[in-house]
């Protein structure tokens, strides 16, 4: 299972000011606080469910537990606070609040929230980061 704790060393090295504009996947969704999402998601992965694997998804996964493999899909991901992931994502949007271990590869917009921990390299189009979000990892916006 999972530590859900931050781990040593994992510093925050890539942190932006606040978003000033509302453009990309969550324009709609006002500023991250609790139940922000207004979509509801096609499936959702509670914290009480650890799963290992392959996922494909077309449409929005929101993932409040435990996740170890691939993400792919031409949807959106919300990884909740209290989410764990350790897996490559290849995705068309993603909003993180949790923790994240693998490589990101988001063809749209990603959002990395104050809670996310982030630990791999992130290809994206654009990207907006709250103040308090860790990034370990390089990052290549194009």
């Amino acid at each position: 299972m999972f530590k859900r704790a931050m781990k040593p060393g994992l510093e925050s090295v890539f942190t932006h000011k606040e978003r000033s504009n509302e453009e990309g996947p969550f324009a709609e969704i006002p500023p991250i606080s609790p139940g922000f999402v207004k979509e509801s998601p096609e499936t959702t992965i509670s914290p009480s469910v650890s799963i290992e694997g392959r996922l494909i998804f077309e449409r929005f996964l929101r993932i409040n537990g435990s996740f170890i493999g691939e993400l792919v899909g031409e949807g959106r991901l919300h990884i909740g606070p209290t989410g764990y992931i350790k897996a490559d994502i290849h995705l068309e949007s993603a909003l993180i609040e949790g923790h994240l271990e693998g490589n990101i590869q988001i063809a749209g917009h990603l959002e990395l929230a104050s809670t996310a921990i982030i630990k791999g390299d992130i290809t994206a189009k654009t990207m907006t980061v709250h103040p308090g979000a860790t990034l370990s990892g390089q990052t290549l916006i194009n």
